[in-house]
């Protein structure tokens, strides 16, 4: 799907530009082009911000992040306008600069108005261990006509600067053509003098796929450390319309080696997913940095370098009021798609945690990844009568090596049909989650084997797991839908244990399917085969 929009995005351009360019911008542009009207004359939008050359050389913050030397940007790009179009292209004249970066020091005392807000949010990350030396401050009034883009300009900022987006209020936004284009040690931070977002605003003349893009399809010879990034305090509103292709996901991150980490954002769902970490490479060659603090039990010598990413405490809404007509529904929430990256300490595995997804998707969160990941503290409910997550957790292992182990915990999650599928062989830890739904289990019979670890119950069933069938289910085994599975799962009601398969799966015992309920202190088989 991401090739066919970025075919798409790239033909729509050449198509949009074979007119114009050639004849001095003045020519009109295909007929069938969406984006460039057919009699109008483009002209290159300029910056008047001025580029700092300082150096942020051999730093270190106190994370133990080690500032690279000869930071660079990315390479220029220049934005035209045709008609209501406007169109990116790479050019040698006419460029967007960089705005000058300051001391972050500095930076509070030097806004007047704005220096609480700032040292805030400066404070925070500091208490975090991501310092930067180097701030920018972008407001809201000098990117929010239909002509601006804010992502041509901030993609030029070098690595290592801290980024604050500043509206008076969560109404004002900041709006985007291109994608911004997230380097290392870069963090994105919305600063509302009066609410708790900055709107990112990517409208019907938006090119591209995502609004934030994060690494590299692949890794690279020698893959360097990449300093943390945090994107906090962000409204992203990607605006429908029928006209152009779909923000499709929001954020893109793909194969870098250190951490992202987003936290505390607000996410309206365009096509699908608010973050998608989708690398497909291994990173058996990926060298785990000596600046990466292990756990107990970590040997660096059996660690892989890779993309880490912690998605915390935000609020994804599947509900774009733009088209809430439509019967178009978002695929899911946050998509992690790792499966060839593994031996990935604890400190880069995925966690999903404390997040409210909200509204019409077609599941919360979908994981296939290599190393172990996390799903702690999510809910999924309703955002307003009748309006519901379909789906709760798509869990996807592998079929040949050691399956990843997928830890749920603390989850409330309340949908239309299923609370938890899975496909392929993973390791399940299970606990303390709260479910209604139609049915809480799928499991795929082909190839698909749960091995559950176990997590003890104790006489409290404090760490058991909680299902209610929904008004319109007529299921009442919290087990239907298990179908190969080693272990038990624990709920307070029922205990799933050890499951065979009926098509001669890995499993050793003989095939049954044994789902082993509590009901006033009894136990029985409720079925067998």
């Amino acid at each position: 799907m991401l090739v066919k929009k970025h075919f798409r995005a790239v033909t729509a351009l050449l198509c949009a530009l074979s007119g114009t360019i050639a004849s001095n911008f003045s020519t009109a542009a295909p007929a069938n082009s969406t984006r460039a009207s057919s009699s109008t004359t483009v002209t290159p939008v300029t910056s008047t911000a001025t580029t700092d050359p300082t150096s942020l050389a051999g730093a270190v913050n106190t994370a133990g992040e080690t500032i690279p030397e000869n930071v660079t940007s990315s390479p220029p790009h220049t934005t035209m306008r045709s008609g209501n179009a406007t169109i990116p292209v790479t050019s040698t004249a006419n460029l967007p600069t960089a705005p000058a970066t300051v001391s972050c020091a500095g930076i509070a005392s030097a806004n007047s108005g704005k220096q609480k807000l700032i040292t805030s949010a400066l404070n925070q990350l500091k208490a975090e261990g991501y310092t930067r030396q180097n701030c920018v401050l972008i407001e809201h009034k000098d990117y929010s006509d239909e002509g601006s883009d804010a992502g041509a300009v901030l993609s030029l900022l070098p690595e290592n600067t801290t980024i604050l987006l500043h509206g008076e209020t969560d109404r004002d936004s900041i709006q985007l053509l291109t994608p911004i284009n997230l380097k290392s040690g870069q963090h994105l931070i919305g600063l509302a003098s009066k609410g708790k977002y900055v709107k990112l605003l990517a409208p019907k003349l938006f090119v591209g796929i995502s609004m934030v893009q994060v690494g590299s399809r692949k890794f690279v010879k020698n893959e360097p450390l990449r300093n943390t990034s945090v994107i906090r305090g962000i409204d992203f509103a990607p605006a429908w319309d029928d006209s152009r292709d779909s923000v499709d996901p929001i954020i893109y991150a793909q194969c870098y080696n250190g951490e992202l980490i987003v936290k505390d954002n607000h996410f309206t769902l365009d096509r699908r997913s608010a973050a998608f970490l989708g690398c497909y490479e291994s990173n058996k060659n990926v060298a785990l940095s000596d600046s990466v603090s292990l756990e107990t039990g970590e040997e660096k010598s059996s660690m892989r370098g890779g993309p880490g990413l912690l998605f915390d405490s935000n609020i994804v809404n599947g509900l774009n009021a733009k088209r809430a007509e439509a019967s178009y529904h978002p695929d899911e929430g946050v998509f992690i798609k790792t499966p060839l990256v593994t031996h990935l300490p604890k400190k880069y595995q995925p966690v999903v945690q404390n997040n409210q997804f909200i509204g019409i998707m077609k599941e919360a969160i979908e994981l296939e990844t290599g190393s172990d990941a996390f799903i702690l503290s999510n809910a999924a409910k309703a955002a307003s009568a009748g309006v519901l997550v379909e789906g709760g957790f798509l869990l996807k292992g592998n079929t040949s090596g050691n399956p990843p182990l997928y830890t749920l915990t603390d989850n409330v999650l309340e949908t239309t049909s299923w609370g938890v599928k899975i496909e392929k062989n993973i390791h399940l830890s299970m606990s303390k989650n709260e479910i209604t739904s139609n049915e809480l289990f799928r499991q795929n019979e082909e190839n698909s084997l749960v091995t559950v670890s176990e997590v003890s119950a104790g006489v409290s069933c404090a760490a058991c797991n909680t299902w209610t069938p929904s008004a319109s289910s007529d299921n009442v085994d919290a087990c239907e839908g298990l179908n190969n599975i080693r272990g038990n799962i624990h709920f307070v009601n029922a205990t799933c244990s050890t499951v065979i398969a009926r098509n001669g799966s890995p499993a050793t015992a003989s095939n049954a399917l044994h789902s082993v309920l509590t009901v006033l202190g009894l136990s029985f088989m409720a079925r067998g085969f």
